[in-house]
């Protein structure tokens, strides 16, 4: 735990983003949270199936899904990178009318809206901006569709709207995670469309894969499209691990993550500095041909930290007492990994050499 902290405390902003395909997002909104009573007049919605519905099956497809907050549809940014936007009313209600025109004005640019539900639900019916003066609508998504140019109650069915497309799949989505196989229609819809708007196919996998900085994460999914485990080269510090070995290759199963230092990152050679470890490094001195630091952590405790050097140590003292450097080197990434029990008033770490 101390590790993951101090990785975290380490880890910085990247650009790189989350292997698979971009630009499928989720419709999400703050009246989502008011629709949480488990059963009302017959209509149950059990664990929150109506979300998981939108985002689990694509994810299990190794899809990073993109939740789009209906709250900020009056920024431009939003949806710029946006591809194919999937929504539901069966879960959540649109809280002002002109997020609709906002989503219209989208599809007929080019992007594709796929909506899913039978509009059933009680919470359909609350008092609100749709049905009342000047309105009369049965249904929130009545004023969507009216305003895409559609009945107020389109069939299932693919659309044209201006330069984009609106697919309506008559299911409300609790049902494509609570059903076996009930997810079918609803992927081939989600893949198709992007295809059509894109000009590329969904790449389907069973695992995400992000690097940050030197940090690698990844995930194996099990229930998805396949069990076979993935493989990642190079020279890396399992993260994962108590004793933070040096590993040339981590296979990982499906259900499983791992967590990795990329040692190829280390950009200066030619200086010592603490790579990874269960502590909160301070103090550091770095001479010409010496490193010291002091180490920080709560007692009872036990500290495991990797120290990349330039060159093999000649001496490492801990609390001034020696510290057998030799069967704790590892030459091939060039650290040095030190071992001692944690203080919070400080543990001193010098190395020559």
């Amino acid at each position: 735990m101390q590790i993951m902290i101090n990785t975290l405390n380490d880890i910085k902003v990247s650009d790189c983003a989350v292997s698979g395909t971009h630009g499928i997002g989720v419709l999400m909104a703050n009246s989502m949270m008011f629709q949480r009573f488990p059963n009302h007049d017959g209509y149950d919605d059990p664990s929150f199936s109506s979300f998981y519905g939108q985002t689990l099956p694509l994810m299990k497809d190794g899809i990073p899904v993109e939740i789009v907050h209906m709250e900020n549809l009056p920024f431009k940014q939003t949806l710029a990178d946006v591809k194919v936007l999937i929504m539901s009313y069966s879960n959540m209600k649109p809280m002002e009318e002109r997020y609709h025109q906002m989503l219209v004005d989208w599809v007929k640019n080019g992007g594709a809206l796929i909506y899913c539900g039978e509009d059933i639900d009680p919470y359909q019916q609350v008092p609100e901006w749709w049905n009342k003066s000047p309105y009369a609508y049965h249904s929130p998504s009545e004023h969507l569709f009216e305003l895409a140019g559609l009945d107020r109650k389109p069939a299932a069915g693919k659309y044209t709207v201006g330069k984009g497309k609106i697919q309506v799949i008559r299911r409300d989505p609790k049902y494509f995670a609570l059903e076996p196989d009930g997810n079918k229609v609803f992927k081939e819809c989600v893949y198709s469309l992007y295809k059509e708007v894109s000009g590329e196919k969904v790449e389907l996998k069973n695992n995400f894969v992000v690097q940050r900085g030197a940090y690698v994460i990844a995930v194996v999914l099990d229930e998805s499209i396949s069990s076979k485990p993935v493989q990642i080269k190079g020279l890396y510090i399992d993260l994962f691990d108590k004793d933070l070995p040096v590993i040339s290759q981590k296979k990982i199963n499906p259900g499983e993550q791992a967590y990795l230092y990329d040692l190829r990152k280390i950009t200066e050679k030619s200086k010592a500095h603490v790579l990874c470890g269960a502590s909160r490094i301070s103090d550091e001195r770095l001479g010409e041909k010496e490193y010291s630091f002091i180490a920080k952590s709560p007692l009872n405790t036990t500290n495991v930290s990797r120290v990349y050097l330039p060159s093999v140590p000649k001496e490492v003292m801990i609390n001034g007492e020696h510290f057998d450097w030799k069967s704790n080197w590892d030459k091939k990434s060039s650290t040095l990994l030190v071992r001692f029990e944690n203080n919070p008033d400080g543990v001193e770490v010098n190395v020559k050499w």
